[in-house]
């Protein structure tokens, strides 16, 4: 049960309730979890923090008090408190205090959130989509898009005193999670988290293509070829190749393709809405490909080769026959020798060549 949240700047603090009943007993543990820096992942922070908590039951008459400290790092980070045993459920609510005294903390830094929707010291554009404003940075539009770059700076586009521009066309959501997957990961978080669709991965293609921005592109291509380190959504493998079809995703197309092994795989590919709305050439080649898988699965296998069994491979009958009189093979002698006298060579291995 979360009782409330404590932050010292970058350090947050979890603060919870938790009831044990104790063993052969009706009466009940009350615990206070004081858990430090929760979502952090850098395993290389530390904190070391004081506590002292308190907690009032009126209607029962029951209070009770605890304090502690730790030294919290990565893995190790719930203060645990022991409060006090309740005799009894109380009918209403508690009432807790929670002194937190920080002491020291390292590797635990501020991470910054830009927020869009409002002006800062920062922006100096505003893009104006269904009417609701995106207040942007021009320079790290430009350097990423030639589109927004001409937009803001070409002076036959537009004035340079203009701060609004009006995109008309576009959906404020996909265009919102498209400024924020191109500026910097430090200011809007991992972009491995921000595409969770294939409607919002479509998005984002058709928005790298209009506005020309090809680190987006690439990134759509690692979700579209389901790249291992997190670029993942649930999305079906017809769909996959039809937005590599669409958007000239090479290499994810070649990965995706190489995935055709079966006759089952080309059955269903080619029973999905998504085949029909590829492009004519993706889908000759996959048919093509598919033929030729057919006709290389029904032919029979190729002939192993084989011993004599004629011959008497024993040991005994190798010592008693008389062994080959080799001979040291030139390209000359091989120019002048016929295939019989190459064979009379060997009088004990007879190979089938070529099978």
């Amino acid at each position: 049960m979360l009782a409330h949240i404590v932050r010292f700047g970058p350090v947050s603090f979890d603060i919870e309730l938790e009831r044990i009943k104790v063993d052969n007993d009706e009466q009940k543990d009350l615990l206070v979890h004081v858990v430090c820096h929760r979502n952090g992942l850098d395993p290389h922070w530390s904190c070391s923090f004081g506590c002292k908590v308190k907690l009032c039951f009126e209607s029962i008459g029951e209070n009770g008090k605890a304090q502690g400290a730790k030294n919290a790092k990565y893995g190790d980070n719930d203060l645990v408190l022991p409060v006090m045993r309740l005799q009894s459920d109380p009918k209403d609510g508690g009432t807790l205090y929670i002194t937190i005294v920080m002491r020291e903390s390292k590797g635990v830094h501020a991470r910054i959130r830009h927020d869009f929707s409002h002006k800062t010291s920062l922006t100096d554009a505003t893009l104006i989509v269904e009417g609701r404003s995106i207040h942007v940075s021009r320079a790290i539009l430009a350097i990423q898009s030639p589109y927004f770059h001409t937009l803001f700076y070409n002076p036959r586009f537009s004035d340079a005193a203009k701060t609004e521009f009006d995109l008309p066309e576009l959906n404020y959501t996909d265009m919102l999670l498209f400024v924020r997957l191109v500026y910097p990961e430090t200011l809007t978080g991992s972009r491995r988290t921000m595409i969770e669709t294939a409607d919002q991965l479509e998005a984002m293609l058709e928005l790298s293509e209009r506005f020309d921005v090809p680190s987006l592109k690439n990134l759509c291509e690692k979700f579209v070829m389901n790249s291992s380190g997190g670029y993942y959504i649930d999305i079906l493998p017809s769909r996959r190749l039809l937005l590599a079809d669409r958007y000239r995703l090479s290499n994810a197309c070649s990965t995706l393709l190489g995935m055709l092994q079966r006759r089952k795989h080309y059955k269903e590919l080619r029973e999905t809405s998504d085949f029909d709305m590829m492009s004519e050439s993706l889908r000759s080649f996959i048919l093509e490909k598919a033929i030729d898988h057919l006709s290389s699965s029904s032919s029979p296998p190729p002939k192993r080769r084989t011993m004599d069994k004629s011959v008497d491979y024993s040991d005994d009958a190798f010592n008693q026959q008389p062994g080959p009189s080799w001979q040291i093979w030139t390209p000359s002698s091989i120019a002048s020798s016929s295939t019989s006298a190459w064979n009379s060579q060997a009088p004990y291995l007879n190979f089938q060549f070529p099978p």
